[in-house]
Order: structure tokens, then sequence, then C-alpha cells
């Protein structure tokens, strides 16, 4: 998505402004470097990916509350996995190069209001740290 399109979209300018790195390929929202913990308790980085809702090229409302994730099975600080939000493991290409390995489904009462919204609240359920102690 070039920059022109991104200063566009409220939510998607915020996340860059905020140091999120994104990308669009395949009609998916990609946002890299999202830290998590593994099962042997060390920090890694992965992939967000998500469905993208666009008209005229300007985000909407995302159409789903779930959310993919390139990379190991995000654990909680003692190494177990993330159950309560697991969705499934499909393993599915979704664009050349990204693999989804999980998702995760964590809905809001009334649905994410946005791309900023959505993608704050799944990195703050992987986080170990607080994301400003933790370089993008």
């Amino acid at each position: 998505m070039l920059l022109a399109q991104i200063n566009r979209s409220h939510d998607l300018k915020q996340l860059v402004d905020e140091g999120f790195e994104i990308e669009v390929k395949g009609g998916h929202l990609i946002v890299h470097h999202i830290p998590y913990v593994n099962s042997c308790r060390e920090i890694k980085y992965g992939i967000l990916i998500t469905s993208l809702s666009l008209n005229n090229n300007v985000t909407i409302k995302p159409d789903t509350h779930v959310m993919g994730f390139m990379g190991e099975h995000p654990c909680n600080k003692d190494g177990s996995i993330i159950a309560a939000i697991h969705h499934s493991s499909p393993n599915l290409q979704v664009a050349d190069g990204f693999v989804m390995n999980h998702t995760f489904s964590n809905k809001p009462p009334n649905g994410y209001e946005n791309y900023y919204h959505k993608v704050t609240q799944y990195e703050k359920l992987f986080l170990l740290l607080p994301s400003r102690l933790i370089k993008r």
C-alpha cells in the first residue's frame, strides 16, 4: 500500500506513526515485528495477519475479530500457550511468503473499531513486557 493510501486511512497511519511495520499483501494487513513469548519463555518476534476491509482504498471497520499470526504459538510468561484465545493452527499460506500458523479469537462486545484498535489489542495479549520497552 502506498504511503498516500496509508495517510488516507487514519488507523493505518496511526500504526505507522507509532512505529509498527505494516504492509498490505494479498488483501491482508501484515504487521511485522510483533514481540511475543514462546514456550521456552524467550522473547521472539512474529507477524500479525488480518484480512483488510477497504472502501475506495480507505479502511473500514474490520470484517472479523479473528487475528492470524505467523510464528511459534505465543505463550504466557510461564511458557504455557495462550489457550483462552486460541482459535486454530491452520498453517495456511495467505500471501507470497506469509503463512498463517495460528489464529486467535478475542472479540470486544462491539467488535474492533478499526485496524489500530485490533492490532494494538492483540499485541497487548501477546506481550510479556510493555511494548515501549521492546524495540521494533
